[in-house]
This record gives C-alpha cells, structure tokens and sequence, in this order.
C-alpha cells in the first residue's frame, strides 16, 4: 500500500531536531491520532455511544465480551469469527468495539464472564484510531486497580516488519495486568507479514478448553447449528436516501464523494507499469488537510469480477436488500438499503484470497461429496496434503472467491446475505497525500502505482484500489474519500535542514513537502537546506515528477537532488548506494547519514 511504503521510506528532519537523550528510543505518544475524523470533536467517535459493557453483557446473557480495535478490518473478523465459534462451545458471545465502551465498565464484569481483546498495530508502534482513547486511559488515566478483577485474554496483530512489531497487542496485555486483570490464556500474536491465521488457529488450540473450564460452561448447552450475526431482509424497492452529511463531518463512515479532476499517467511510454497522479475536488466538503496526512479511499471491485460472482452465485442483483445485526450493539454490515449489486461492488471483499474460516463454511455448502472433502481437507491444519492443497491453490495461486466458486461448482448459497456476511469487508486503502494545503487548499492529490500481476496459476491479478481509480474519468467521475490524521510532518521551521529519502512512490508525501516549502519560500521565509534522495528504474520510463523536481532546483526549494537508476549502467545502483556515497560530506547529518550506509541499516531505517 502506497502509505506503507510512503512512511517506511521516509527519513527527514527528526535528525535535526533538538531532543532529550533518550528521544532515539522511546515510543513515540499517540495522542494526535485521535484527531482523525475531520470536523469532528478531536476524538475517535463512537458510531452509538459509549457502552456499560457489564449492564450490555448482562442484557445479552454473555459471558464471552469479544472488544476489537482495529483499522484495516481484520480484528473485527477476526472478533467475529471468534463470536460464532464461541457458542460451539457453549459460550455467548457480546462484541464490541473498543471505541464504544466505558473502559470504566469492565471491571464490573467479575468472574461470570471474560473480556477477549483482539487488537492491532498500526504503523510504527500506534493503536488504530479506535483504540487510541483506550490505551490512553490504560496507560495515563486510569486508577492502579481499574481492572481488578477482569478476567482477561489479548490477540494481537502485527507485522514483524517494522520495529514496535505488536507493541499495541504486548501494551495492553501489561497494562490490563497491571491494573489487577487476571489473565486467564496467554496472550495469542499473529504476524501480517507470516501466516497470520496459522497463528490465530493456533492459538485458539487451547482457548475454548480454557474457556470451558474458568466459565464453568455446560457443553451440553452448545449450538452447532450454522450462527449468523447479520439478518438478511429483503426490499420491494430502494428507499429515500438518507441525508448527506453536513459539510466538514466526513469521516470513514461517512465519506464525502469527491470529484475527480485530473488522473494522469506518470510513467512514460516505455514503461510495461503504470503510475497516476490523481487529484479530487474538496470544494463543498469542508474537508481540510495538512502536509503530511493520508487520504482515505474506499475503492470499488472490479465490475467484470462481481458480474463473474453474482453469476455464479444465481441472485438477481438487482434485488434491494439490507442487513441489520442479530444482535443490536453491533453495526449493521452496509448502511441503509441497497441492491445485492451494489453490496458486493462497494462492501465485500471478493478478491483476498479466502481464509480456512471461509473455505470450511462452503464445505458445509457443497452438494458434491468429493468438494466437500477436498475442502475440508484443505481446512485441516493436521493434514500434510491439505495444507500443500490450500498453499497451492490459495496462497500462491491468489485464489478469489469467483476462484473457489468456479471449482467447487456445486456450492450453493440458499441466502444472499449469508454470503456477504462470510466474506471480509471491503476495507479503505490509505495513501499518502502528495499536495500541500498551502498550494492546494480546496484540492487534495495522491500518487498509486496501478497493481497488476500475474499469479502462480497463471491468471491476471488486479489490485481494488489502484485499478479502480485508474478507471475515474477527471470532470465525470467521483470517488468516496476522507481524511486521516498523521504524525509524518515536514518541519515546522522552514529554516530546518530536511533529508528525504523516496525511491519509487515513496517520493509521494515528499512532493507535498515541497510544495509546502516552495509556498513558504514564495512568502519570502527563508528555507533550510532542502535534500532529496530518489530512485527508479530509467529517467524515461518512472522517473517521477522530473520536471518538477527540476523547478524546485531552479528555484533553490530543493537544494540538492540525488537520483539513482537501478536500470541504468553496468551494474544496480540503488538509494543505499547514493546514501553511502554523500554520507562522507561534513553536514550537521554526517552521522545520521553513516548509520543509514552501514550494512543492513538501509533495510532496517528506511526499506
């Protein structure tokens, strides 16, 4: 994703600013991000309210409390799944989400019930916006003994790759201890980067025996029977749509549909990939940003792909359907009503290959004895062959549901919205913005390099969210965004020296920076030195923003460019090596630059 890539290669003017001796190794405060939403109140709002969580768990007879945070949707499923497996063991299940709750409350939950954290990283060691309130409170605000009492186990998600790897999942899991939790399972961790449901089938090994036992549930009680948590009711047509939100109140769940004014190709022609500058019309939203945040994108599936899908699964998509949850403190799946078209265009994810969870629930759907078997095994973490199947045919073939459906045809879905409350959510793709308010106040730009590849199976794989904004049409098309809160800001001080490091798209928050300091400089501040480290391939075919880039040179914005053609010459040359070659000039950067240059330190502090 293009902001992963963005932040991971960043390295700008925190080497020069003044800071403590210990600066380098503390983690940094996360109490900007809770100013995410904008036009909102400076905190994460709660979609209902905040909640009781004993008086709810009590309305609903639960003894389970499954309490997410989450950002790019996977704790959520990852809660949810755990709901439905939960009442196989007798147990019942209440899940929330962490933005929803009185933390207060917990306490009070005592020995008759069990709170399940299922919460993730984001980034270099943050909590997601809806856990920022949270851990606040757990680690500044809360009495010594909040928790005494709480009966209590923790999921984490992460990815090893960047350094506060789990730091969220690890903070929470000490600090409800620390508070008098009474940790009742070991804390689980699952890695993006690795097999993140291995690791969380794995630790679900022992978590129901657990369970069982401190909840003193009877198995006899249990519910095998298939458990929805979405009930599907269908329309005799579509309803008044609801009223638009107030300018400035535009927010993840409350998109503002912005208009597309330029989408341009920024490789040239000798280039087999393709890159696009696409900028989106703010006006009348209220929607203001600054340099440095990222753009929120809730991207829509490939058409001929959901054709492919609904025709496989035999539904009119036209029929006007919505899906409110069986249990009331959750969200409904989709707002309002819509057409099952629709829902699976803007909702569902139907292109991430299909987890173990999912292939085992369309066992239960296949008529054919020999694909129910196969899938089945493919499911079965103790079977060799099975999980070589699954490897093959999912993981390394990037198999689609429209995949899975095709070959084991004989699946069939009696209920629409049991297929779309199956399939994970089609979540927001992030991207570093590449504009700056200063030059550009009522417009805001991003930077996406189109994914496309070619899978293992040999079929054409397409990525949702760069494919479909290299579809929109500037002038005629619109496009559901929002704006996120970052802590990755240029200097305050213009006057700050800045290194910035970007090779590829990661030179996209840098062009905001610049125009930033080019605004600046017009205003007659005066600029520090301004230096840009960037790669690519050739000049002629991803040498990105050139001609801009040339301009800031000539106008003394950016005081010093270097580039690096990796397919240019005898051999590779890469930013590393372009680092390596300045790190000898005496600067106030000299040893920030050393460091970068070391071996293996490239791929630590900026790859």
């Amino acid at each position: 994703m293009i902001i992963a890539s963005a932040i991971a290669f960043a390295v700008w003017y925190l080497c020069f600013r003044p800071t403590s001796a210990s600066a380098s190794t503390r983690v940094p405060s996360f109490s900007g991000v809770a100013a995410v939403r904008a036009g909102g109140s400076g905190k994460s709002g709660s979609w209902s309210g905040k909640k009781d969580v004993a008086a709810a768990a009590a309305d609903a007879g639960a003894n389970l409390i499954l309490i997410y945070g989450t950002q790019t949707g996977t704790s959520e499923d990852f809660a949810q799944r755990l709901a439905a497996e939960s009442r196989r063991h007798a147990c019942v299940p209440l899940v929330l989400d962490v933005d929803s709750i009185e933390f207060e409350s917990l306490a009070s939950l005592g020995a008759e019930a069990v709170a399940c954290f299922v919460v993730a990283t984001y980034g270099e060691g943050e909590p997601t916006d809806s856990a920022v309130e949270f851990h606040e409170w757990l680690t500044e605000e809360a009495d010594e003994d909040a928790l005494e009492g709480l009966q209590f186990t923790v999921f984490a998600l992460g990815n090893k790759t960047y350094e506060h790897y789990q730091f969220m999942g690890r903070s929470v899991d000490e600090h409800i201890e620390r508070l008098g939790g009474s940790r009742v399972y070991v804390r689980g961790e699952g890695d993006e980067d690795g097999q993140m449901e291995e690791d969380f089938l794995a630790w679900q090994t022992e978590l129901w025996p657990t369970l069982v036992e401190v909840l003193g549930v009877d198995l006899d009680m249990a519910d095998n029977s298939l458990i929805r948590l979405y009930e599907t009711r269908i329309l005799p047509s579509l309803p008044q749509p609801p009223t638009p939100p107030a300018p400035g109140t535009f927010d993840a769940r409350h998109p503002f549909p912005a208009l597309i004014t330029a989408n341009v190709e920024l490789h040239g022609q000798a280039s087999d990939r393709s890159c696009r500058l696409v900028h989106f019309d703010l006006s009348g939203s209220g929607l203001s940003y600054e340099t440095g945040d990222h753009l929120g994108v809730l991207p829509h599936n490939d058409p001929e792909l959901v054709d492919a899908v609904i025709g496989r699964l035999g539904f009119d998509p036209e029929i006007v359907l919505e899906m409110p949850p069986v249990d009331a403190a959750q969200k409904p799946y989709f707002p309002g009503a819509t057409t099952f078209r629709n829902v699976v265009t803007k909702y569902v994810d139907i292109t991430t290959p299909p987890s173990r969870y999912v292939l085992r629930a369309l066992a239960e759907l296949a008529s054919d004895d020999a694909h129910r078997a196969e899938l089945e095994d493919m499911v079965d973490m103790r079977s060799e062959s099975g999980k070589a199947k699954y490897k093959a045919f999912v993981v390394d073939g990037c198999a689609t549901i429209d995949d899975v459906l095709a070959r084991f045809d004989s699946i069939v879905f009696d209920d629409m919205g049991y297929f779309v409350e199956l399939m994970p959510k089609l979540i927001p793709r992030y991207y570093s913005i590449s504009s700056s308010h200063k030059q550009h106040p009522n417009s805001v730009h991003i930077t996406a390099v189109v994914l496309q590849y070619v899978s293992a199976s040999g079929l054409l794989r397409k990525g949702v969210a760069t494919n479909y904004l290299a579809s929109l049409a500037p002038g005629a098309d619109t496009c559901d965004i929002f704006i996120r809160t970052s802590h990755f800001r240029p200097p305050p001080n213009p006057a700050t020296p800045c290194i910035m490091v970007g090779p590829g798209t990661g030179i996209a928050p840098f062009r905001g920076f610049l125009q930033d300091r080019d605004a600046d400089r017009a205003a007659g501040a005066d600029l520090g030195p301004t230096v840009l480290f960037f790669g690519c391939r050739t000049p002629d075919t991803d040498y990105l923003y050139a001609d801009e880039l040339d301009a800031y040179q000539a106008s003394g914005t950016l005081s010093s460019l270097h580039i690096a053609f990796s397919r240019v010459g005898p051999s590779k040359i890469y930013v590393q090596h372009k680092i390596a070659e300045h790190a000898a000039q005496p600067n106030k950067a000299k040893y920030y630059m050393e460091k970068l240059a070391k071996a293996g330190r490239y791929q630590q502090d900026v790859w």
